[in-house]
């Protein structure tokens, strides 16, 4: 027996099992309620099929202090990654004992991700405001950044036992999605999270994109109050961008309807390619993010995107009036162009009489940037209440695209993010 353990967690049958890469000083062990799989390499440890498969993974791949004794130091990673480089120069190069895992590349808080998690409909509206209320009541500002926790490594020391019991209380309580709660449980335990960036980790582990199915959550309807609650246990960081944001709403909607004017002036050249007929039915995955969603684009819609290469949503401008969209319902949903030249895509996303005063239902306003980088990258910004997040990069995948099974997001419920 080794002191060192790679260890993954399938359950239900979500991930495919790919062949582990032994590398000395490690033990290899696959968790599963399936055992009638090929093991593939790994040493198979058969659990009990469980009611609640999703929270039965979360719950053995934080508590490696339960679930791995006997060793001094695990490295997990999720069950869609493998490994493809040595883990002992990964050790040697980046960890000094605690806790190890990836920051996150594109988001940096708990609100943050909460909101893509909605758009995504990857947990309901009810879960992740119980992570806003947890959040409130122990005053976290959201200043911890954010983990991306497919990858983690860890030693056995106490601090480390003490977050992961932490870590897998707040979940059961909350949200399964395990990514939302590791800043709270490293906030509450007062235990340091150890963070590398995803292309270190990158060079260790391969991402293969993709699940064996999609799981997509729907909320329930909205209880009274609900929202205000949700609202007010964010409000500490975005009272005053809030205030700002009524204080010159009459600016910005006068300066974007002046932007919108002059870039449709008689100045430019009318016989020039514009952006989507450059870029017709090219479809681009993004380099740097998430590897399932895709975006494409045609001269008869903004954009589509495919949501994991199975549903396919395009945006078209337009005024939608009562829409349920993105988890809230809205008096009105407007899509718009804002500027269209060769290399630069702008559009602008205006949502106005939300069913309640909230960060997520509110009126508010969007403007996503779409920026050609070279013949085979781009660059995708979005800009939400004053707020820019950091760049996603795109890159060009194929110069075909089918859009007949295409439907509209907006009429369906489903966010652009």
């Amino acid at each position: 027996m080794n002191k060192k353990l790679i260890y993954t967690v399938i359950t239900n049958s979500y991930d495919k099992i790919r062949p582990v890469r032994i590398y000395p000083g490690f033990d290899y062990w696959l968790f599963t309620d399936n055992p009638n799989i090929d093991p593939k390499g790994w040493e198979l440890k058969l659990i009990e099929k469980h009611s609640n498969p999703l929270v039965q993974q979360r719950l053995i791949k934080i508590n490696s202090h339960e679930f791995t004794k006997g060793y001094d130091l695990t490295i997990y990673f999720d069950g869609n990654f493998e490994i493809i480089k040595d883990p002992n120069e990964l050790l040697t190069s980046h960890f000094s004992g605690g806790f190890l895992t990836s920051k996150h590349p594109k988001r940096g808080g708990v609100v943050e991700e909460g909101k893509e998690i909605l758009r995504k409909r990857k947990d309901t509206i009810e879960r992740v405001q119980t992570i806003f209320s947890f959040s409130e009541k122990v005053g976290y500002k959201d200043d911890l950044g954010l983990y991306e926790t497919g990858f983690i490594a860890r030693d056995k020391s106490q601090e480390v036992i003490r977050i992961e019991k932490k870590w897998s209380e707040i979940l059961k309580s909350t949200s399964h999605r395990d990514q939302l709660s590791l800043p709270l449980a490293s906030f509450v335990s007062g235990v340091q999270v150890n963070t590398i960036p995803r292309e270190v980790t990158f060079r260790y582990l391969k991402f293969n994109r993709g699940h064996n199915f999609s799981l997509k959550f729907n909320s329930f309807p909205l209880k009274k109050g609900f929202l205000n609650k949700m609202y007010l246990s964010i409000k500490s960081n975005f009272q005053f961008l809030l205030i700002t944001m009524k204080k010159f709403k009459f600016s910005f909607f006068l300066f974007s309807t002046l932007f919108y004017f002059s870039s449709c002036s008689e100045f430019q050249n009318p016989s020039e390619k514009k952006f989507r007929k450059l870029y017709e039915n090219t479809v681009w995955y993004r380099v740097d993010g998430t590897l399932d969603d895709l975006i494409a684009f045609s001269p008869e819609k903004l954009f589509f995107l495919l949501d994991g290469g199975e549903d396919c949503f395009f945006w078209e401008e337009g005024i939608y009036k009562n829409t349920q969209y993105d988890n809230c319902k809205y008096e009105k949903v407007t899509y718009s162009l804002i500027e269209e030249t060769k290399n630069t895509l702008v559009v602008r996303e205006l949502t106005s009489g939300g069913n309640a005063s909230s960060l997520y239902c509110d009126s508010e306003e969007t403007i996503l940037t779409f920026q050609i980088l070279n013949s085979e990258e781009m660059e995708l910004k979005a800009q939400f209440m004053g707020r820019t997040s950091p760049p996603q990069k795109w890159k060009i995948k194929a110069k075909k695209f089918e859009t007949s099974n295409c439907i509209n997001g907006i009429l369906n419920e489903r966010g652009w993010g």
